[in-house]
């Protein structure tokens, strides 16, 4: 990825994969939606959910897919 773009990625967070995956996340009443990235921007991993609870009260769900994407991006880690 050229340089210019990666400087659109968010900054890597130290508790994904090391520091290799940063995430972008938004929502709406009723759905929750994230893109982890890798530190470059050549992989990534997308997912969403629909809330039965508002999304104020959605922790616990945020944490689930953070779990999945560390399960997909950096599996053995």
């Amino acid at each position: 990825m050229p340089s210019d773009l990666q400087k659109q990625l968010p900054r890597p967070f130290p508790e994904l994969c090391g520091g290799t995956v940063s995430s972008a996340s938004g929502g709406l009443p009723g759905i929750s939606s994230v893109t982890f990235s890798s530190a470059d921007g050549r992989t990534q991993f997308a997912m969403a959910a629909t809330l039965k609870v508002d999304n104020e009260k959605a922790m616990a769900v945020g944490d689930a897919m953070k779990k999945a994407a560390e399960a997909v991006l950096c599996p053995g880690q």
